[in-house]
């Protein structure tokens, strides 16, 4: 068995002052009661976002020193870490508390599992699709997308590197008439850190005019969008700047659109509406 504990505090799980912390009995869910406090069990650590509520990080480590307070409902303990870890999909969608998963005997056997699943359900998914959903290296996060979308068939598609200048985003791609700006992050979206590299590549695409290398892409009389792309669950509109678009995007929507792709007889007309409405 595992503990999955969840929690919207934000020093939590990786800066806590002595490694301790405490919950109280009513934080128990599900199947966890006190009956089944043991030391030194393998743990899942969540942290959520206090305002969102979205996911942020997740740790695997273990519990141990479980102390009861007379006349308190509070359970102290001490927090081991291993490592981060990419947050197991069976847990994403957890909420505050302490849960137990009793069929789960490693802690991170569901790697494996998820990767496996992949393949089974999707024979045509690329072998990078899970290391995609599942990384915690934003860097292989960004290259990963960057495959992605060439993989739709983009092929006016730059990436601008991990050593692009600063204000630049992470890509950029054309398909007819429809620009987009791109940017990867594996952190919940939150507005006020990206507001400033909005506007600049919303400002970028207003200038008619993207730059490459050498290169000189016109996308004056495009459609013009900027993306955020996340690993949340839902598209949404974030605003809209002078009529450009700026859309958090999550990677596994760009996936659903390349099975499409594949799956479906998608004309070039259908497919630049389909972009478009992710």
């Amino acid at each position: 068995m595992i503990y999955v504990l969840v929690t919207t505090w934000g020093n939590h799980w990786d800066k806590l002052g002595n490694n301790y912390t405490y919950y109280t009995t009513t934080m128990f869910r599900g199947k966890m009661n006190e009956s089944k406090l043991l030391e030194h069990t393998k743990t899942i650590f969540i942290r959520r976002n206090k305002e969102t509520l979205l996911f942020e990080k997740a740790w695997i480590g273990n519990i141990f020193d479980l102390q009861r307070k007379k006349s308190s409902d509070r359970i102290y303990f001490k927090v081991e870490i291993d490592h981060e870890i990419p947050c197991p999909p069976k847990y994403f969608n957890y909420r505050e508390g302490w849960y137990i998963d009793e069929e789960e005997a490693s802690g991170e056997g569901w790697y494996s599992a998820e990767k496996q699943a992949y393949e089974d359900e999707f024979p045509f998914d690329l072998k990078f699709f899970p290391d995609l959903k599942l990384t915690n290296d934003w860097l292989k996060f960004e290259e990963y997308t960057y495959y992605l979308i060439r993989c739709l068939g983009l092929h006016i598609t730059h990436r601008f590197g991990p050593q692009k200048q600063k204000g630049k985003a992470d890509g950029f791609f054309k398909f007819n008439n429809y620009a987009v700006l791109y940017e990867c992050t594996l952190e919940p979206y939150v507005k006020t850190s990206k507001e400033t590299q909005i506007e600049d590549y919303c400002d970028q695409l207003k200038k008619g005019i993207i730059k490459y290398n050498n290169k000189k892409i016109s996308v004056g009389q495009c459609n013009k969008s900027v993306w955020i792309i996340t690993r949340d669950r839902m598209p949404r509109l974030i605003r809209q700047i002078d009529g450009i678009n700026v859309r958090e995007v999550p990677v596994e929507k760009i996936i659903e659109l390349y099975r499409k792709r594949i799956m479906k007889n998608l004309d070039e007309t259908s497919f630049e509406r389909e972009l478009q409405a992710l």
